[in-house]
């Protein structure tokens, strides 16, 4: 355990050291590979709330990043255009996607028209459920009640526990705690605290999620790319073959019902290696999407084909909200900090996919560049 906590530390240490010197220039040449999907959820006109701030930037934040990322040279594409670029292996210009996950009215109230503005395209993963109002809503009713109640108590299998909850702090850390745990066990909260605490999740998602005219009134732009996001956002590893299956194709269905759209790219709720691996990717690749999105973070490099069904995005935390934290993304440097030795291009390949060249050291001996030397 310590030896884990120490790794994180000196990651983090690193990361604030990197943040503060001159090296994107010199790193991201190699590092930034053909681009950068950034995964957000919601973004603020004004003052941020909830209990997860990393999860909402605000929309001077926003508008500041597109500019700062244009201003760098970078073209902000979408998903089919960096899809196209990596099976073409189109290094330059490198591209940068920005991608919101679940649907948020926020997405289209504030978000849409900051895109509409610079003439760059967005992604919204689309989970159906939200605007059908019949997603269980279970994160978004935890918040509200963790907000309200300086007590909340959990009478559940793998959740029993009184959670003293009387300054925000507190509040952020049971939130944050309480979402891991029904993550790990696939636990859906909302028949609970509904009939714990009278919380009502249909009231709840009329103020905070789209509605089906909201997604249609979406889609005429030219700058706007929908995608799926399952039926009721759950942790697709936790469920049976069927059940996973359900959930991806039947989003697309229902999408396809509404509006006519076909979609084409997928993102994996959650997103990391426990909630989407090899089965999950398979199933996405046999439904038909032509990509679909992890949250493992890192750039996007050449890959097989296969691959495009794992596509990896960074968070773009609304805690750090400084133009550094853009630059370190685009570098490469945050996959290379959070990967280490597992990072595609330490594992003996170029950005654009192919073998790297050999090279030869003093003694004679021969190394691949990337590689690790034995100690």
């Amino acid at each position: 355990m310590w030896r884990n906590q120490t790794v994180q530390w000196m990651r983090r240490a690193a990361r604030v050291a990197l943040e503060r010197a001159p090296v994107y220039g010199f790193l991201g040449s190699y590092f930034a590979g053909f681009g950068t999907i950034f995964v957000l959820h919601r973004v603020a006109s004004g003052a941020k709330k909830g209990l997860d701030p990393g999860l909402v930037v605000s929309e001077a934040f926003l508008d500041a990043a597109i500019k700062h990322i244009l201003g760098r040279g970078y073209d902000i594409v979408t998903l089919s255009e960096l899809c196209r670029r990596i099976e073409v292996r189109q290094c330059r210009p490198p591209a940068v996607v920005f991608t919101f996950d679940d649907g948020y009215i926020d997405n289209a109230i504030v978000g849409a028209p900051i895109f509409e503005k610079h003439r760059v395209p967005w992604c919204l993963y689309l989970t159906t459920g939200l605007p059908d109002r019949s997603c269980g809503y279970w994160w978004g009713v935890l918040e509200q009640i963790l907000l309200e109640r300086d007590a909340v108590d959990f009478d559940l299998p793998n959740l029993q526990r009184r959670y003293v909850v009387r300054s925000l702090a507190a509040k952020r850390m049971a939130f944050l705690e309480i979402r891991a745990i029904a993550q790990q066990f696939g636990l859906d909260l909302s028949g609970y605290l509904q009939s714990c605490y009278g919380a009502d999740p249909r009231a709840l998602l009329d103020e905070d999620a789209m509605s089906w005219s909201h997604v249609r009134e979406l889609l005429p732009s030219d700058y706007f790319e929908l995608g799926a996001h399952t039926v009721s956002h759950p942790v697709l590893a936790n469920l049976d073959v069927n059940a996973a299956w359900h959930e991806m194709n039947a989003c697309r269905m229902r999408i396809r019902e509404v509006t006519g759209v076909e979609v084409q790219h997928f993102a994996y709720p959650f997103g990391n290696s426990s909630a989407a691996s090899e089965r999950e990717f398979a199933m996405a690749c046999d439904a038909g999407y032509k990509t679909a999105a992890t949250t493992v973070q890192c750039n996007c490099y050449a890959t097989p084909v296969a691959q495009l069904h794992a596509l990896p995005r960074i968070w773009l935390d609304g805690r750090n909200e400084c133009l550094s934290q853009i630059d370190l993304h685009l570098s490469g440097l945050t996959g290379l900090l959070a990967l280490g030795r597992q990072h595609p291009l330490m594992r003996g390949r170029s950005p654009s996919g192919e073998p790297i060249p050999a090279i030869q050291k003093s003694d004679g001996e021969v190394l691949q560049k990337g590689a690790v030397a034995p100690h």
